[in-house]
């Protein structure tokens, strides 16, 4: 039986050398991962469709989160140089995240300020197009 949890203390983080930081604070974040692309393998002498997993379909992942400009500079520094992110899922201490699970990955970071209308939130979406699978851990990360 599944434990429902929450979105609360779920973390986008970028790695420099060995240590990971919380880059800012998101408000969402898209899929991480995807089902596989079917490949028909049907043969004339079968009755019924045959299929075997092909590539995961992994679109970029993006997050949005609210426009600060000393985050938007910090995301504008990381762009045009593949970097190492993360998604951490629950905290147990003051810079310890991931209790719930880490998912890690590879990619181009892009960020631009959204458009905006009367009374909204005033909000900028990160892009990472991804240069590697996404894995998935159990050992926490700290922070600094």
């Amino acid at each position: 039986m599944s434990t429902p949890t929450s979105t609360i203390d779920t973390f986008l983080l970028s790695k420099s050398g060995s240590t990971y930081s919380i880059l800012y604070p998101i408000k969402d974040y898209s899929d991480l991962g995807g089902a596989p692309e079917s490949i028909d393998v049907t043969t004339l002498s079968d009755h019924v469709r045959h299929s075997v997993p092909g590539l995961q379909d992994t679109d970029n992942v993006e997050f949005t989160s609210n426009y600060d400009k000393t985050d938007f500079q910090a995301g504008k520094e990381l762009e045009g140089n593949e970097g190492t992110y993360a998604v951490a899922f629950g905290s147990s201490a003051a810079n310890k995240v991931g209790s719930e699970g880490v998912f890690e990955f590879n990619g181009y970071l892009t960020v631009a300020v959204s458009g905006g209308g009367v009374n909204d939130a005033r909000e900028m979406v990160t892009t990472i197009n991804l240069t590697s699978d996404i894995s998935f851990s159990t050992t926490e990360i700290t922070v600094s």
